[in-house]
């Protein structure tokens, strides 16, 4: 089997947020299918779902990136594993990725999450462009890019200059393979927990809340999309759930007269996708792909997402299960969302879905790519 390095150099274990399981998944696929070795930041907890071997090669302080010592526990943990393929999460340690490639001449793979350059332009950080100019030097010498998006993947190789067999398409995905079959079993249980009566349309919003784009979102469903929802004779109820919601918001407890809920961090959030009969996704801003559409999407539950928000999804996978809406056009949205809560029966999450997402699959894929 091929014995693969992964480096990540901030704490994911346990997964919390998207972007963890945007790690998490791949490791646990790639593991399925190779040898794999992880190097990462010593406050990482241990999983039984990697199967790999984990190495506390990083401290957790903010020098770690430019500690020159990482560079010597990496190359004795090639040297003693036989490392064959470097893989590195994010292009930031690519200073020590591209010694030790030169040094053991071995291929490199480089997981954009994110076209990163564009998502600190886009927060307004003044030094972008040294950014750019870092991750372009990073992606030209990687053997091969994976993207979580064809739009970034575009980016990638126009912008920067790739050619189209070295930018691969690894989208984040789903461990499903089918729609679920216990979504009325669910959708019993979160009634029953939240005192709803069963025939009450559960619309969800979940999300890391202390994060700019997605506390701006649950702003538009307070502000502008509930009072809409108001005036018409629907029997709904929105879920929140999430953790981090400032102090100032109070729980929510405000909004409780309102149809609006606030569960919190829950343990088992597939549970509340899977009982949801409808996911609202007013995301504007963040980039990227936003997981917890994969997710709602994957979990059979209907969608309505503006254009930015669903970044990454597209209509020949998603089928009507996803609503696409212009950004800001909150008119529409409100329209949409009417409409789906209206119609008597939810539509199924296309097979194609779970073909294109689905993360087996995918990295199996890869692997095979990596062999030849």
């Amino acid at each position: 089997m091929l014995n693969i390095l992964s480096i990540v150099t901030y704490t994911y274990l346990p997964p919390k947020s998207g972007g963890h399981y945007g790690i998490f998944y791949p490791q646990k696929y790639l593991a399925r299918h190779s040898r794999l070795f992880i190097a990462g930041v010593q406050n990482n907890a241990t999983s039984d779902e990697i199967k790999a071997t984990l190495f506390p090669v990083f401290s957790n302080h903010p020098l770690r990136y430019a500690n020159p010592m990482n560079y010597f526990k990496l190359a004795a943990i090639i040297r003693k594993e036989n490392i064959q393929v470097l893989y590195l999460d994010h292009p930031y340690l690519f200073w020590m990725a591209w010694l030790l490639c030169k040094r053991f001449k071995l291929p490199l793979v480089i997981r954009s999450h994110n076209v990163e350059y564009l998502r600190f332009k886009n927060l307004g950080k003044w030094w972008w462009p040294l950014l750019k100019w870092y991750e372009t030097k990073a992606h030209r010498f990687a053997t091969w890019v994976t993207c979580v998006t064809q739009e970034e993947r575009t980016i990638i190789r126009n912008d920067i200059g790739l050619l189209n067999e070295t930018v691969i398409d690894l989208p984040y995905g789903t461990e499903l393979t089918e729609a679920p079959t216990d979504k009325t079993a669910c959708k019993k249980m979160v009634c029953e927990k939240h005192g709803l009566s069963y025939d009450t349309k559960l619309v969800l919003f979940n999300g890391s809340l202390s994060y700019g784009p997605n506390r701006n979102a649950l702003d538009t469903i307070l502000e502008i999309i509930n009072p809409e929802l108001l005036k018409q004779p629907l029997n709904y109820c929105i879920l929140i759930c999430g953790n981090k919601l400032p102090p100032e918001y109070n729980n929510l407890i405000a909004y409780k007269n309102q149809r609006v809920l606030f569960a919190g961090f829950v343990d088992d959030v597939s549970i509340y996708f899977k009982a949801a009969d409808l996911f609202l996704n007013p995301v504007i801003g963040g980039g990227g792909i936003k997981t917890k559409l994969v997710e709602a999407l994957a979990f059979s539950t209907q969608t309505v997402s503006t254009t930015d928000g669903a970044t990454g999804l597209y209509p020949n996978y998603t089928g009507s299960m996803l609503r696409i809406v212009p950004d800001h056009d909150w008119p529409e949205f409100i329209q949409q969302t009417i409409a789906c809560l209206q119609a008597e029966h939810s539509p199924i999450t296309p097979k194609a879905f779970y073909e294109y997402y689905n993360w087996d699959r995918n990295m199996k894929s890869l692997v095979e790519r990596l062999k030849k």
